[in-house]
């Protein structure tokens, strides 16, 4: 998940946006690239995406529930769905092959987007209405095309691996989609594949296609070969493959390609409770560059488990965040970043807390008291976001002669932070109780302390 906050721009700008780089990957990967905008679906997408924010993530809508629509419904059951990540920050199915599929298909002509919030919406296979007279094989990448040294697949319901013994989690060689377009075309089988570099050094691939057990159905006609461990940088391969469909139609092609120089990394965040960010990426011990505004900062996230990563942002807003492919802060050649609101505390700021004093209760007028507030003790919780970071902790009361200001680091969600010897043990007889503050007969007041809690 990425990011949180999208731009105020107009909806239908971000519309024309989004297609307009959707074709523009296509072109570059040799595909049709004129695909239009039906904007009856892109307003369905957009109720799903609402319905989305009030249920959670799902494809089907269930009636019943708040936001439920008919039409919302049958976007979801139709299009490619993405949460916490938009495609300002890269195509967001750039790691989910099953889906990356569908919206690079050949055949898809005309779709319906939204991006909205938190999560985005692509119609894909009711807009695969482009027909083609002579049987094809498109490939991805294209002949002559460029491919990332490494993936790391990532969707649901499972990922192209999990059918050949390379579950979600492993890094492999890039996935390569193979698609089989036009009147012959159908449910296709691999008949043979293979991946070769330049210098005739053979690639261990596995294969999926429209006949493997569980994805085979949500292919597009074609296939996907899977290297099964990562290709080396700056190196020409040629892949063959040959498809058969039912009707014992052969489809044959043999292509080249190059990978990158450097294996760019991957990078998602999202921010689901404040002060927090969870980061998934491929990069190895990586150092994330956060910025916003003129803010700048160097985060080492901690590892979590897998590509999972967490670190900590105190300053709300929100922050793009860059990993690079080599050691240390990103440059601006190989990096790749995430976008992230980073939510703000649920605790608001200033937050003022009345500490308890050594008096329990407050006694009736009349009483003579002896009240102290040698420490003065206040427990304070605060969101995880916060751990590690430092407060300032000013007190304010008549005994404590005016102001006094203390900054303490935050050690853990719950603290406790104590002022010593605040003022002395003070003797007289209750003359009026007020707003919490006593007044003894020798005109003098007593006040329990006004803790305020601010930024360090």
């Amino acid at each position: 998940m990425r990011s949180r906050g999208r731009s105020p721009l107009p909806a239908a700008y971000l519309h024309r946006r989004f297609i307009a780089l959707l074709n523009a990957e296509r072109e570059t990967n040799g595909l049709p690239a004129d695909i239009v905008e039906d904007a009856t679906w892109s307003e369905s997408c957009a109720r799903h995406n609402a319905y989305m924010e009030l249920n959670g993530i799902g494809h089907a809508e269930t009636p019943g529930l708040p936001g439920y629509s008919e039409s919302g419904n049958r976007a979801g059951t139709s299009s490619v769905l993405s949460t916490g990540v938009g495609w300002a920050n890269g195509n967001p199915f750039a790691t989910a092959p099953l889906h990356l599929m569908d919206l690079l298909d050949p055949r898809l002509s005309v779709t319906g987007v939204a991006e909205s919030s938190d999560h985005v919406c692509v119609w894909t296979s009711p807009g695969n209405q482009r027909r083609f007279s002579l049987d094809d094989v498109y490939t991805v990448p294209r002949d002559g095309g460029d491919a990332v040294v490494s993936e790391i697949a990532r969707e649901r319901p499972f990922v192209p691996g999990d059918s050949v013994g390379l579950p979600e989690g492993t890094r492999t060689g890039p996935h390569l989609l193979v698609y089989a377009v036009g009147p012959s075309a159908g449910t296709m089988r691999v008949r043979a594949a293979s991946l070769t570099s330049a210098a005739g050094q053979w690639v261990e691939l596995r294969t999926v296609d429209n006949t493997s057990a569980r994805v085979g159905a949500y292919l597009s006609p074609g296939a996907i070969l899977i290297p099964v461990q990562p290709l080396v940088a700056g190196t020409d391969y040629v892949a063959s493959i040959s498809l058969e469909s039912m009707a014992a139609r052969r489809f044959d092609r043999t292509w080249w390609f190059r990978t990158l120089p450097r294996s760019r990394p991957t990078i998602s965040a999202e921010s689901a409770r404040p002060g927090e960010v969870s980061i998934t990426s491929d990069a190895t011990n990586p150092v994330v560059v956060a910025t916003s505004g003129t803010e700048r900062l160097v985060l080492n996230p901690v590892r979590a488990a897998g590509g999972h990563w967490t670190t900590s942002v105190a300053m709300p807003g929100i922050w793009d965040l860059c990993v690079g492919a080599g050691p240390g802060p990103s440059n601006p050649d190989d990096k790749v970043c995430a976008q992230v609101t980073v939510l703000a505390p649920t605790v608001r700021e200033p937050v003022e807390h009345r500490a308890a004093t050594s008096m329990s209760g407050w006694p009736p007028v009349g009483r003579v008291v002896r009240v102290s507030s040698r420490r003065v003790t206040v427990r304070l919780r605060v969101p995880s976001g916060l751990v590690g970071q430092t407060i300032r902790v000013v007190y304010l009361g008549r005994c404590s002669k005016g102001r006094r200001v203390m900054r303490i680091r935050l050690t853990r969600t719950l603290n406790r932070v104590v002022v010593p010897r605040a003022c002395s043990t003070r003797r007289g007889t209750i003359v009026a109780v007020r707003r919490g503050v006593l007044r003894l007969r020798d005109g003098r007041t007593f006040a329990p302390f006004r803790v305020v809690i601010g930024r360090g």
